[in-house]
């Protein structure tokens, strides 16, 4: 049987509601919150067999990690009274790598202590003149749970997971251990609550901003334990299938971010946020400028593809027989950054064609928002670059992929056209190669910022 997200977050919601998970305490700890991402990203892995978009880490480059950064000791106490968490993937500007969704404070605020971490156990500087950084607390988060060896034993809890498990081979015919998730993310909630708490405990710090709250709960309760205001900014796409931030049947939910800065009103109209948490509409400034730098480049046949570590492989074998069949259009590959060391193995539908005179393969040589505002047509699954390319003009194309549904309220809000075959691409391609963007709602969507 062939399923989509939406089989299996409804799968979700509804053991949720049968075993009661939002109210599940160990340790007088939440488990269900800091585990649900996790366990719907797994779920998902196995049902649909994609793979790790973000690749694999390898042993040696955290024992590198480790070793420099246990070696300077204690982190001095911060003076400050706010803290930037930056997101650790960052991109390239003018040589230097920013972070595109907090690099507007560095003028505009005060007082303002930017921390930087690693990305895959690289580290990755912040361009700030007032930084931290955060990696000698990451390091000791990992001791911690080499040491700790944190996991629950509450039998009723224990029991409850084996029934999940059950639900899920009865529902999806396959194996899953929902145990071996939750310990996971218990374990590291417990171990980043602690080192983060000695670290807040310390500083004046009272206000702090992060990116991408899921996986950060034990910082948000360290944090919020030590009255420490937490603000989220959006980073990517939200709406009914994204388990971080939609809940349908709970309103107030631990270890969540007090305040949600969101890109526009679209995102929370289609995302049920906790009650607990405060809605601000602030944009993108990052993207609004580009757009506005931007708008007056000239378009031509070119069409940028936006791939997933998710949905790689079968995104390049419908474009294969696509870009063979459209000499007379340009097209941009854009790889994910998971993607880079990989494709030419994983990919060889795109490795066949990757010589042709139309098609551009990208890693990370070119930034993506100049290739928006040359490009006028925009094909992918469910990335937040899809809506992004709407701000550049660009007509969006929806394949019928493995994530599809994360962006279903953007297709009908737009009437995009969802791609079933390349054979459909070539003939959609051809259609509306000559149309341009209709950006009415623009205002809706990315709120400007500027």
């Amino acid at each position: 049987m062939n399923y989509n997200i939406s089989d299996t977050v409804s799968f979700i919601e509804s053991i949720e509601e049968k075993y009661s998970l939002f109210g599940l305490k160990e340790n007088d700890i939440y488990i269900w919150k800091i585990s649900r991402v996790s366990f719907s990203n797994k779920l998902n892995s196995i049902v649909f067999n994609t793979s790790n978009m973000h690749g694999n880490t390898r042993k040696r480059d955290i024992y590198k990690f480790l070793f420099k950064n246990m070696l300077p000791g204690r982190m001095k106490a911060s003076k400050n009274e706010i803290l930037i968490i930056e997101n650790p993937r960052k991109i390239k500007i003018d040589g230097k790598l920013i972070d595109p969704y907090t690099n507007h404070f560095i003028n505009t605020k005060s007082d303002v202590l930017f921390g930087y971490t690693h990305y895959k156990y690289q580290e990755i500087i912040s361009n700030a003149s007032n930084k931290i950084s955060l990696n000698n607390l990451e390091a000791k988060v990992i001791v911690e749970k080499m040491i700790g060896k944190t996991k629950i034993n509450d039998e009723n809890l224990l029991n409850i997971f084996k029934y999940i498990d059950n639900d899920v081979k009865e529902k999806f015919n396959i194996n899953i251990s929902t145990e071996s998730i939750v310990n996971k993310s218990y374990e590291h909630f417990v171990a980043t609550k602690k080192i983060y708490s000695r670290f807040f405990k310390k500083s004046k710090i009272n206000h702090l901003y992060l990116i991408c709250s899921y996986g950060k709960e034990g910082i948000i309760s360290a944090a919020k334990e030590n009255d420490v205001y937490v603000t989220e900014l959006q980073h990517g796409v939200m709406g009914r299938y994204h388990l971080g931030y939609h809940f349908e049947h709970i309103k107030n939910i631990p270890y969540f971010p007090d305040e949600a800065m969101l890109f526009g009103e679209f995102w929370g109209e289609y995302t049920k946020l906790p009650v607990n948490c405060k809605k601000t509409i602030t944009g993108y400034n990052f993207l609004s400028k580009k757009a506005e730098i931007t708008k007056s480049y000239k378009k031509d046949n070119t069409i940028v593809i936006i791939s997933q570590g998710t949905i790689g492989k079968e995104l390049s074998v419908i474009l294969n027989y696509t870009i063979k069949s459209l000499p007379q259009f340009n097209f941009i590959y854009k790889l994910h950054p998971g993607e880079f060391k990989r494709w030419k193995e994983e990919y060889p539908k795109l490795y066949e064609i990757k010589e042709l005179n139309n098609i551009e393969v990208i890693e990370d040589s070119r930034d993506l928002y100049e290739i928006f505002s040359e490009s006028k047509i925009c094909i992918g699954a469910y990335s937040t670059a899809i809506y992004e390319s709407i701000a550049f003009g660009n007509i969006p194309i929806i394949l019928d992929l493995p994530g599809k549904e994360y962006i279903e309220n953007l297709k009908d809000f737009y009437n995009i056209p969802e791609i079933r075959n390349g054979e459909q691409l070539v003939e959609i391609l051809k259609e509306i190669s000559d149309k341009e963007m209709d950006n009415n709602k623009m205002d809706y969507l990315w709120k400007n910022s500027i």
